[in-house]
């Protein structure tokens, strides 16, 4: 298999287990803005913005530690299921780690600029 498709198919689970975890927390807490943002960064990260891929990077991993801040006590915060908060956090900085170190994901995100399957396209 080729890096590109690889890279494509990596980048595709990623987002589809992110999507599903986002439509749920939709539905169990209406969290609309936090929804309409991931899916925004997750369409501009499938478009091949590399700059999506640092924003989501990101924000998975201050998610990441606050929420291990959280489950260690250090911050007061309500996880009445602690193994699950664990699994997602888990996830969170795997697919973070993915995102960021990945060369299959570059090498598909290159072949998605260089081709201008960009939404918007100054030229």
């Amino acid at each position: 298999m080729s890096s590109i498709r690889q890279g494509k198919l990596l980048l595709s689970g990623v987002i589809a287990i992110l999507l599903i975890y986002q439509f749920a927390a939709l539905f169990l807490s209406g969290q609309i803005v936090s929804f309409i943002i991931h899916c925004a960064l997750l369409l501009l990260l499938y478009s091949g913005f590399v700059w999506a891929k640092f924003i989501l990077a990101g924000l998975m991993l201050i998610t990441v530690a606050v929420g291990l801040l959280g489950l260690a006590g250090i911050l007061p915060m309500n996880l009445p299921y602690p193994a699950a908060t664990l699994g997602i956090l888990s996830f969170y900085a795997i697919s973070s780690m993915i995102l960021l170190f990945s060369p299959s994901i570059r090498a598909y995100m290159r072949t998605k600029t260089k081709r201008g399957n960009f939404p918007y396209n100054p030229l």
